[in-house]
């Protein structure tokens, strides 16, 4: 069902034009919410709106003001929030129980109770990446695994607040900060070289946790999404976002993607908890298309998880053919990626 742009626009006193430039095939027009407001003449609508479902487009900039979601054009039209915009442009009828979780997420009350709540202080052995030479092994290893130059490995490293430790119980790797309403809650750490243990967790048990002189993680990273508080500033330049399994997937698919509309978020894991699903059921709704994107061999879980998530409006996709797992992705994937952007 589309959704009802005229009567949105006319309740919300918003002007627009049923007739004349880009209002052809069953559009409307209005001014474009993402251009600059110095226009020669204000009257002219760049803005196209399909009242069938076909998305919108802006005829001065259609390569960055498209999309097929109303959401996000509803956020910019009316300057509310993503959640508020999801809220009016509807969602599709959700069991009971995901509905709640959404719920509970999205509701003031929750957000106010979250500002609350403490955040985790860095260990002092937990240092942020930099070109000095015990953090080069760390840079080296981030360069490697994204493809890209040390130079630019070292910038997505302090835009993703991504750590490293040469003593104490993550020495050896690179951490990955968690975080929840602008707080750090847990971290997870790579290992650069052989370890039995590929990826350490910060334990939410206090007794393990103060054994290894740490604190206690204050989220399990199963109630949680990587990169989870940018995700939604994120879709204001994104179309697609990409669900990966873990943390460097996420993140050499933020790198490959970022130039061609995709944003990137893992699970840690193949288990899907009814957080996660609250959490995505206001995130995706922020993007035109969302995806799972799994590893391979993984089909019986992602089918799992595509039966859940398919009430959010979140499609499966599978990897190229050759490839491991979304990590493996590599520049000369760049055609793939591009093609997720088109699939409807």
């Amino acid at each position: 069902m589309s959704f009802d742009w005229e009567q949105l626009l006319t309740s919300r006193g918003i002007e627009f034009n049923a007739r004349g430039p880009n209002t052809s095939g069953g559009n409307i027009a209005v001014r474009c919410p993402f251009c600059d407001r110095d226009d020669d003449d204000p009257r002219y609508r760049y803005m196209s709106i399909s009242l069938s479902g076909s998305g919108w487009r802006c005829f001065r900039r259609p390569a960055d003001h498209r999309g097929r979601s109303p959401v996000r054009l509803i956020a910019a039209l009316l300057r509310c929030t993503h959640e508020e915009a999801a809220r009016i442009a509807g969602v599709r009828d959700l069991p009971v129980s995901l509905a709640d979780h959404i719920r509970a997420r999205l509701s003031p009350r929750a957000a106010s109770e979250s500002v609350q709540q403490p955040s985790l202080e860095w260990p002092k052995e937990l240092r942020e990446l930099s070109t000095r030479a015990t953090a080069l092994p760390y840079l080296s290893y981030l360069s490697d695994r994204l493809e890209i130059l040390p130079s630019a490995a070292l910038e997505v490293a302090r835009e993703r607040g991504l750590r490293w430790a040469s003593s104490g119980p993550y020495a050896g790797r690179v951490v990955f900060p968690v975080r929840l309403d602008d707080r750090l809650v847990s971290w997870t750490g790579r290992s650069i070289g052989r370890s039995e243990l590929r990826y350490k967790t910060l334990s939410t048990d206090p007794e393990k946790a103060a054994a290894e002189g740490l604190p206690t993680a204050l989220s399990p990273t199963s109630d949680v999404l990587l990169f989870c508080d940018d995700l939604a500033r994120w879709s204001e330049r994104a179309r697609v976002l990409l669900i990966c399994e873990g943390p460097f997937d996420a993140l050499k698919v933020h790198v490959l993607g970022r130039e061609l509309g995709i944003a990137a978020t893992c699970l840690f894991g193949l288990n899907l908890s009814p957080a996660q699903v609250g959490l995505l059921g206001g995130v995706v709704q922020c993007y035109d298309q969302s995806f799972l994107l799994l590893d391979r061999g993984t089909l019986s879980p992602a089918l799992r998880m595509r039966g859940i998530l398919s009430q959010i409006g979140v499609g499966l996709r599978h990897l190229p053919e050759g490839v491991k797992d979304p990590g493996k992705l590599s520049w000369h994937h760049l055609d793939f990626l591009a093609r997720l952007i088109t699939i409807k």
